[in-house]
C-alpha cells in the first residue's frame, strides 16, 4: 500500500487579496512555485491546469 504524500506549503502575501509561494514534496525535497490558488491546487493535484475560458463564449467557435 502506498503512503500518502507528504507536502510542506509556503504561502507568501505579497500583495492584498494575491498568493503565492512553493509547494515541496519532503521525500524527495522538489519545489514548486505557484502563483494562484489555481495553481496551488494543480500542484497538489498533480492534474494540468484548468483552460482559461474565453470572454466572449462565441470566440471558442470562430478559431
Amino acid at each position: 500500500m502506498d503512503l500518502p504524500e507528504s507536502y510542506v506549503v509556503r504561502v507568501y502575501r505579497r500583495e492584498p487579496n494575491a498568493v503565492e509561494g512553493v509547494v515541496v514534496t519532503v521525500e524527495t525535497g522538489e519545489a514548486a512555485p505557484f502563483h494562484t490558488s489555481i495553481e496551488l491546487w494543480s500542484v497538489l493535484c498533480r492534474y494540468p491546469l484548468p483552460r482559461p475560458l474565453p470572454i466572449n463564449p462565441m470566440e471558442e467557435n470562430e478559431t
